[in-house]
Parts: structure tokens; C-alpha cells; sequence
């Protein structure tokens, strides 16, 4: 009897081992990803005929994110010229812009877009949102339903998902790749807020390990005046939730540049505003301060590459690495110029 007891312990036992020796085996192994935006053409009204994208720096950087082995990329918006100082069938803009991308596509990357405003519409004069917010009326977007058609066409891949609000389908969306929680946010129907109620509940059912959020334009004002600082309440709504559900880093673009900065929530967590529009489109200056001052932290800063972001994500640490681009010698030069990491509890 003894013997029995001795055996079924010992068997009990051998379970438990080889079933923790099993949930390390089943932890996805080391995997990347790459954000960039803001890929649009230049500012030349004078040349009808012009693409809309800068279609050799948008090359360049899908042959390099092949080359890094990134599974996913993450495209926070403006792809295109879209509305602005080009005639262009919006149709052509966003398969030259597909074109410049086929290394990726052809490698069987799956890309995840969202709208920037230039494929939104344009704003009512006098097409600048004054600063600070609320010294007078909010400009009005003038919507362009035929560039809305044309870029759900555009990214219609199957891999897209249709779990947005119900006025938001194909535009915002959430997905889980390995062991990591994505939501895309649509700037645009609502512009330059989120859809906070959507977001909450999809932060509240996610139990992955890592979440990163996306979305055009910066939280916290860099440059331009149009983003989601321009409605600070709603703004601290929406932070403050990426916050208290463990988020670490937000991506955005529209100001052409890159930038980095750290902005705590109202309970003192910290999240990391990187702005990944450095993609080709012509640049823009910034120096310090930031609008809303000691409140936002910069950590670095770069206006005069282009370049994208890879982030690698290896258990619960989450390395990100911006890459600047350079072509003095006549071939493409890749650098990291900028880097930070974390580790999630």
C-alpha cells in the first residue's frame, strides 16, 4: 500500500513538472514588428501628374523591414497625398504607395493600417486649429467620401478586422498576433478623438501579456496644433486608460519627424509617445518646448532622416529601436539611432 502511494505521488509530481516544462516550451519565441507612417508625396502643386508618396523611401524601408524579419507592421496613417495639392485619382495613390511596398506584401508581411487625415478631408478655412484649445471656433473637416472608398478598397486584405464601432468598421480595429494585443484607432470620423467606450471594453477582455496602441496623431502636441491635444479632457481620458491597463508605448505620426517622449497618466504610470512620422513626407521643424511643458518629457529627437521603428518583442521584454536612414553614398545606409526597452510585470 505504501508502494501505491509512493507511485501515484511521484506520478503527480512528474505532471507538475513536465507541465510547467510544457507552458515554457508554448511562450512565443523572440518576434518583431515595425511601425512607420507619414509616406506621402511632396508639397508641389505645381505638378498634377505627381504620385503622392515618395515612393523611394517608401521602397527602401519595406526592403529593410524584410531584411529584419519583422512579421507585422503597424502603419499609423497618411500613406498618401490623398486630398491635398495633387489631382491623382486617389485609387492610383494608394496602389503606387502598395507598389513601393510589394517587398513586404510579397513576403507575406501583413501590414495593419490606419487613416491619417489626408486620407480624411480637408479642413474649412482658415485650415489651422488655433492654440491654446477652445481661444476660438473648431475648424471644420470637410470629409471626402470618395477618398474613404478608396482606401477601404485599398486596404481591404482579409486580414483586416472588422471588430470596430459600428461607423468605424475597417478603420478602427484590435487584434492579437503571439503574445501581443494591437488596437488601431481612427482619428477621423471623430476627428482628433478616440472612440474611449470601444477602447475601454477592448482593453478590459485583453489578457495578452503586451499591448500597443496606435493612432495618427501625437496625444501630447509636438508640432501641429490638430491632435489630441486640441481636446485635453478627452485626451486624458484616453491616456489615462492606456495607463491603467498596463500600455507602455503609443504610436502616432503627422508631425514629419520622429520623436520620443515619456508622459505619466493621473496614477504616475508611465507611457512612452512615439512618433513614427519620419516616412518620407517633406519634414517638419520642431525644437523644445514641448506646448504643454514639464508635463511631457522628451527623450529624443531626430528631424532631418527618414527612418521607421522595429520593436521586438522576447517574452515579457520589449526592446525598440528607430532607424534612421541615409543615402550620401549612393546606397541606402540604415542606422539605430535611438533605443529604450522595458519589462512588463
Amino acid at each position: 500500500m505504501q508502494s501505491n502511494k509512493w507511485l501515484v505521488f511521484s506520478l503527480a509530481a512528474l505532471s507538475i513538472l513536465f507541465s510547467g516544462c510544457s507552458s515554457t516550451a508554448t511562450q512565443p519565441a523572440r518576434w518583431k514588428y515595425a511601425v512607420y507612417c507619414d509616406t506621402r508625396g511632396d508639397n508641389d502643386a505645381a505638378n498634377p501628374g505627381k504620385s503622392g508618396v515618395n515612393e523611394a523611401v517608401v521602397n527602401s524601408v519595406a526592403k529593410d523591414m524584410v531584411k529584419e524579419g519583422v512579421e507585422l507592421v503597424i502603419f499609423p496613417g497618411d500613406a498618401i497625398n490623398g486630398w491635398y495639392k495633387i489631382s491623382t485619382p486617389y485609387a492610383n495613390q494608394f496602389a503606387t504607395w502598395r507598389k513601393a511596398m510589394a517587398p513586404v506584401y510579397d513576403a507575406g508581411i501583413k501590414i495593419y493600417p490606419i487613416r491619417g487625415n489626408h486620407e480624411n478631408g480637408p479642413s474649412a478655412p482658415p485650415y489651422a486649429f488655433p492654440w491654446p484649445p477652445g481661444s476660438s471656433a473648431t475648424p471644420l473637416i470637410l470629409p471626402d467620401a470618395g477618398l474613404m472608398t478608396a482606401y477601404l478598397n485599398a486596404f481591404s486584405d482579409p486580414w483586416i478586422p472588422a471588430n470596430g464601432p459600428v461607423d468605424e468598421k475597417g478603420l478602427t480595429y484590435s487584434f492579437v498576433y503571439k503574445n501581443a494585443f494591437f488596437i488601431g484607432m481612427d482619428q477621423s470620423v471623430n476627428p482628433y478623438r478616440v472612440n474611449q467606450p470601444w477602447l475601454n471594453a477592448q482593453l478590459a477582455q485583453n489578457t495578452q501579456a503586451h499591448t500597443f496602441v496606435y493612432g495618427h496623431t501625437p496625444a501630447f502636441r509636438v508640432g501641429h496644433t490638430d491632435s489630441l491635444a486640441y481636446y485635453p479632457n478627452d485626451r486624458d481620458l484616453f491616456w489615462n486608460s492606456l495607463g491603467n491597463a498596463g500600455v507602455r508605448m503609443y504610436f502616432s505620426g503627422h508631425d514629419h519627424l520622429y520623436n520620443r517622449a515619456h508622459i505619466k497618466d493621473q496614477t504616475g504610470h508611465t507611457i512612452y509617445q512615439v512618433l513614427t512620422g519620419a516616412g518620407g513626407a517633406p519634414f517638419n521643424a520642431w525644437t523644445p518646448p514641448y506646448a504643454e511643458g514639464e508635463k511631457v518629457v522628451g527623450d529624443y529627437h531626430n528631424e532631418k532622416h527618414n527612418g521607421y521603428v522595429i520593436v521586438t518583442v522576447d517574452g515579457p521584454r520589449v526592446t525598440m529601436i528607430w532607424k534612421s536612414l541615409s543615402s550620401d553614398t549612393g546606397q541606402d545606409v540604415w542606422t539605430a539611432e535611438d533605443t529604450f526597452e522595458y519589462t512588463v510585470n
